[in-house]
């Protein structure tokens, strides 16, 4: 199974989806975290190649830290930032919030979106795992 969280620093969850520079994505195996990537959404290309990512390279990147945030200037308005395809076939994936419209792409994408208050990924997933991981519908703006 597989669960994303949207993150700028790769630790922690953003509290804007559609703000986030990456995608955490992590593989659960046997109830723990057995890998983890991040997908740098800035870099993920329109690109042909031949198989796999349905006609999309995606630049990952391993266990990226460092710490900022981004603003509305750092988006380029050409939608890279609404692109779900990196999380198909997640599971789930955590937010701290989100716009009503990218939950909608992602209830059609059958990804459940949890908008929760916990920072920290882990601690999050830890939760979700343990069905304990409140949703906040409320953080939907």
């Amino acid at each position: 199974m597989k669960v994303a969280a949207v993150s700028n620093n790769g630790t922690s969850i953003s509290a804007h989806f559609g703000k986030a520079r990456y995608f955490v994505v992590l593989t659960i195996e046997a109830g723990k975290i057995a890998n983890r990537e991040v997908i740098d959404r800035e870099a993920v290309v329109e690109t042909p190649i031949q198989s796999g990512t349905n006609g999309r390279a995606l630049n990952v990147i391993n266990q990226h830290s460092h710490e900022h945030e981004h603003d509305s200037k750092n988006h380029t308005g050409n939608g890279k930032h609404h692109n779900i395809e990196p999380i198909a076939g997640c599971e789930a994936v955590l937010s701290r919030g989100m716009g009503m419209g990218m939950l909608q792409r992602l209830e059609q994408a059958n990804i459940r979106a949890i908008l929760t208050d916990v920072m920290s990924i882990d601690e999050a997933v830890e939760a979700y795992l343990g069905g304990k991981l409140a949703n906040h519908p409320d953080l939907v703006h």
